[in-house]
C-alpha cells in the first residue's frame, strides 16, 4: 500500500538521521582520553537524542514538502530558507535561542545545567509525526 511506501520511507530517512546523530556524538568518549580530557557517554547519547529530534523536524519538513513539490529543489530550498530563517531570529531576538530547535538540537540549556528540555523535544516530535502524517495523506491522495 502506499501507506507502507511512505511509512518505510520515512523510517528509513529517520533511520539515517539517527545514525548521522548517533555516531559522531559516540566518538567523542573514545577520543577525549587521547587529549587528556574525558566526555561521558550519557552526555553523548543526550547529545545525539537532541540532535535526533530536532534535526527530525527538519527531515519531516523536507519530507512533507517532496509529497507537495513535484521537483527536488524546492523542498530543500524551502527548508534550508526556514533554517536560515530560524538561525536569523535566534541571533536577532534575545533569549529566541531557548525556545529555538537549534537551541534543542546544541543541548545548550542541558549542558548549562537546566536539565532536559522535554517540551521542546515533545513539541519536536508532534510536530515531526504531524508533517510526517500529512505526507503520507498527502501521498495517498496523489493520482499516479
Amino acid at each position: 500500500t502506499r501507506d507502507r511506501l511512505v511509512g518505510v520511507r520515512a523510517a528509513t530517512g529517520l533511520a539515517e538521521l539517527l545514525v548521522l546523530a548517533l555516531v559522531p556524538s559516540l566518538v567523542l568518549p573514545l577520543l577525549s582520553p587521547a587529549i587528556g580530557e574525558r566526555y561521558g557517554v550519557g552526555d553523548a547519547l543526550m547529545h545525539a537524542t537532541f540532535m535526533f529530534v530536532g534535526g527530525s523536524i527538519f527531515f519531516s519538513l523536507a519530507f512533507f514538502l517532496s509529497s507537495v513539490f513535484s521537483d527536488v529543489w524546492r523542498p530543500l530550498l524551502i527548508v534550508a530558507c526556514a533554517g536560515a530563517a530560524v538561525g536569523f531570529l535566534e541571533q536577532v531576538v534575545e533569549d529566541f535561542s531557548r525556545y529555538s530547535v537549534f537551541g534543542l538540537m546544541s543541548g545548550e540549556g542541558y549542558f548549562r545545567g537546566e536539565g532536559v528540555p522535554w517540551l521542546g523535544l515533545v513539541v519536536s516530535v508532534v510536530v515531526s509525526s504531524l508533517l510526517l502524517v500529512a505526507a503520507t495523506r498527502n501521498i495517498a491522495r496523489q493520482d499516479f
